[in-house]
């Protein structure tokens, strides 16, 4: 059973991720193409690696603590 600070990490951890997912679309379009005119497919590409990082990062027990884990 997870405690308190642990639930507040993993929560932190997953908000992070995403945004950082979504910075790093923003800026990988900004330098290929020096300006941020996304266009929908684009938008809809960064949505779906969010929700693909949402589902599959704790699939594979990335929020999960190693403390004290041999």
């Amino acid at each position: 059973m997870r405690n308190r600070p642990t639930e507040v990490f993993a929560i932190t951890a997953r908000c992070l991720d995403v945004v950082l997912i979504v910075a790093d679309g923003l800026i990988a379009h900004s330098m290929r193409f020096s300006l941020l005119d996304i266009s929908d497919v684009e938008r809809l590409l960064i949505a779906f690696n969010s929700v693909l990082t949402l589902l599959l990062f704790p699939a594979f027990g990335v929020y999960e603590t190693r403390c004290c884990v041999p």
